[in-house]
This record gives structure tokens, C-alpha cells and sequence, in this order.
């Protein structure tokens, strides 16, 4: 685990560290997620630090990938385009499907929060990428 200190006690901050760069990282996680709209999503985009809005095809995740300034973003649909990760469209507007959130700590918890605020979800995991 990695800690930091606050005051004059320590603070678990990560359980997993950056294997490239050797600093605490986070992960997080959304079950069959949905935005109001395509504005929405683009929103996180932009609060995440991606620049663009077309994402690449991980073929490890099985997911779009949305690099951003600390963190990534994976989805099983783009939101944008309208498309499964299969290249199936979704037939439905702003549907992201799972969502993984991977990246510093602080980025993760930030954007996290901003998709628990304006997005529709069945379920939410703020520690791990469990859905995809």
C-alpha cells in the first residue's frame, strides 16, 4: 500500500502502483451507464482532460479508451458515435454501457464523482474496475 502523511498520521491513498511510473494509482467503476446526453458525456471528457472525442479500441479491455491527463477512461459503447465495442450501434443516445476508470488517485475520485452526479447507472464501484 502507499501511504501519505496528513498531519501527523498516514493516509492510505493507493493499493496498486503505476508499473511505467512507480506512483499510486486508482481504479473505479460503472455498471450499464447512461448520460442525459452527448453533451454530458463530453463533459466528463473534458473535466478528465482527453482531448478529442474519439476514443481508441483496447483490445485487452475489450473497451473504447479515452486517455486523459491522468487518467483513462474505458467504455463498452461511445457515447459520441453511438457504437458498441463490437461496432454494433446501441439505439440509444449518450449510452457509455461499463465504464472503468483508471489513473491517480485524485483524478479518478474527481471523475468518479462528476459520473455519479450526471449519469444514470445500475451500480458503482468507487475502488475497483470490476465491470469492465
Amino acid at each position: 500500500m502507499f501511504y501519505k502523511k496528513v498531519q501527523a498520521h498516514y493516509q492510505i491513498v493507493s493499493d496498486v502502483v503505476d508499473i511505467n511510473t512507480g506512483k499510486p494509482r486508482a481504479e473505479a467503476g460503472f455498471d450499464l451507464t447512461d448520460f442525459n446526453s452527448k453533451d454530458d458525456f463530453k463533459k466528463i471528457l473534458k473535466l478528465a482532460g482527453v482531448k478529442g472525442e474519439k476514443p481508441t479500441k483496447d483490445a485487452t479491455a475489450r473497451a473504447f479508451k479515452w486517455a486523459g491527463d491522468g487518467i483513462d477512461i474505458f467504455t463498452g459503447a461511445d457515447p459520441i458515435a453511438e457504437i458498441r465495442f463490437s461496432g454494433d450501434e446501441t439505439g440509444e443516445e449518450a449510452y457509455a454501457s461499463y465504464i472503468g476508470l483508471s489513473g491517480t488517485p485524485d483524478k479518478v475520485k474527481m471523475v468518479f464523482n462528476a459520473i455519479k452526479k450526471i449519469a444514470n447507472y445500475k451500480d458503482a464501484n468507487s475502488t475497483k474496475r470490476e465491470f469492465i
